[in-house]
């Protein structure tokens, strides 16, 4: 992936002041020894000059990021889109009245921000309220007599063209491995039946948040009709849920 470095400390600053203003949507990938834990959350303006975020929830629970902890941050700011590498210096909170705070983490300033370029297959995370969920099937192996079981239903943490991340909510018994091969059915579309495509798993990731991730890539969608009409749904889908960020973050400007 393509990108520019930006290393002028008073711009870095003024990037994030005006992200912070329009508590602004991140992705925070913690880098953890069990491997990269993507989570959920928001810029924070505060008094302070210090670079501070929402802690991330996950189904209702605070995710444990603790000080100490290297993190990455991906965000966009007037349809640009960022990267940078950080560390949790402080777990805190903010009074939001006399009886309610919000956890909150401040992160080191970088040094570095970078303008990263459209990705082959730009992804869009799901959130409550545009959940969806996933229908799973373990592919047969060759000579099987029978079908395998179909796998628990699990929610997609986001989605491309290219490939989508789901979220199995323990930390013990996920029912695949890294190198299975899976057919996965998508509601895309109300009232349309499910898309189904054919999907390699390439990532098992199990963190202490009790939660596994499961990393898939799409495969099958070829040059035939077929596969060309499955990619062209998944392009319209991606690029309605990336409208719906775009018309969020300008309706907050």
């Amino acid at each position: 992936m393509a990108s520019i470095k930006v290393t002028d400390g008073p711009t870095i600053r003024a990037i994030f002041s005006e992200a912070a203003q329009r508590n602004q949507s991140l992705d925070l990938a913690r880098q953890l020894d069990s491997g990269e834990d993507m989570c959920r959350s928001r810029f924070v303006e505060t008094p302070e000059r210090k670079l501070v975020v929402e802690v991330p929830s996950r189904q209702g629970h605070l995710v444990p990021v603790r000080p100490g902890e290297d993190v990455e941050v991906y965000f966009r700011l007037k349809e640009r889109r960022y990267w940078f590498a950080s560390r949790v210096e402080e777990r805190s909170s903010i009074a939001l009245s006399a009886d309610m705070a919000m956890p909150v983490l401040v992160l080191r300033w970088p040094k570095t921000l970078e303008l990263r370029q459209r990705r082959r297959h730009y992804r869009v995370s799901l959130g409550p309220t545009s959940q969806l969920m996933a229908s799973l099937w373990p592919v047969p192996e060759p000579g099987a007599k029978a079908s395998p079981a179909r796998l628990p239903s699990m929610e997609v943490l986001d989605v491309s063209a290219g490939g989508m991340r789901l979220l199995y909510p323990y930390a013990e018994g996920c029912p695949v491995e890294e190198g299975a091969s899976l057919t996965a059915a998508l509601p895309l579309s109300p009232g349309e039946p499910p898309v189904k495509l054919a999907a390699r798993v390439v990532r098992v990731a199990r963190f202490a948040s009790n939660a596994t991730h499961i990393a898939a890539v799409f495969t099958e969608l070829d040059e035939s009709l077929e596969g060309k009409v499955t990619r062209n749904k998944l392009v319209r889908f991606v690029a309605a849920r990336e409208r719906e960020e775009l018309q969020r973050m300008r309706g907050t400007s």
